[in-house]
């Protein structure tokens, strides 16, 4: 299914991960759209923007507070000038969870917290292989260590995807004879506590490496 076009002006990494998801939503023709993230998600508002004009008025599901800084805050509040269905908060937990409900037994769709579905990773796939062109052109060195700040984790299993993608199509770019390390850090407290109680915080004892094809360093990063 083609994804949505969007032009120049229509920057960010959000963008990639509504392309695909905006098409498919667009193709279930559901009036009842929930949009799911934290207290000053960003992928809540760029749906909402995004979908104006092309979907019909969401409702923004705020499911947790996040830290307390004037972005968030900001993000929160800009949803209030928009057209929008309808907001709910942690802050009354029953009447989302009805929503959630009604939403998965069939009466409108749930947009996935940080877009992490399949049609969201395949816009992250696509800006790999982006990526392995301009590395293949001479654009940009091939890179020996990517990091990426890691929330729902759909940025980094598009990464991973489009890398062995890459591989597969015998592309340029990404091969095996280099070495590549993909580094995802923790940026949400849930993430980073579960990072934490998982073992994945102790550090490699100098001059160990990781095995196998894609194994997780206990540091955090990914060697592909």
């Amino acid at each position: 299914m083609g994804g949505v076009s969007l032009g120049a002006a229509d920057g960010g990494n959000k963008v990639r991960t509504l392309q695909h998801q905006l098409a498919v939503i667009e193709s279930k023709q559901v009036r009842n759209i929930h949009v799911l993230g934290t207290g000053g998600s960003n992928q809540v508002v760029a749906t909402v923007v995004h979908g104006l004009n092309r979907l019909p008025p969401m409702t923004p599901l705020w499911i947790d507070k996040d830290l307390p800084d004037l972005d968030n805050s900001l993000n929160m509040l800009s949803t209030l000038s928009l057209p929008v269905a309808g907001q709910e908060t942690w802050g009354a937990p029953v009447p989302m969870v009805r929503r959630l409900l009604r939403a998965v037994f069939g009466e409108g769709v749930i947009v996935t917290a940080g877009g992490n579905c399949p049609a969201g990773v395949l816009g992250q796939v696509g800006g790999c292989l982006e990526l392995a062109d301009q590395i293949a052109a001479g654009i940009m060195p091939p890179p020996n260590r990517i990091y990426l700040p890691l929330g729902s984790s759909c940025t980094t299993s598009g990464l991973i995807m489009g890398i062995a993608l890459a591989r597969h199509l015998k592309l340029d770019a990404f091969q095996q004879d280099r070495p590549l390390c993909i580094v995802a850090v923790p940026v949400h407290k849930a993430f980073a506590m579960l990072r934490t109680h998982s073992g994945h915080s102790q550090h490699r004892r100098p001059g160990t490496k990781p095995s196998g094809p894609l194994a997780l360093w206990p540091s955090g990063p990914l060697a592909l």
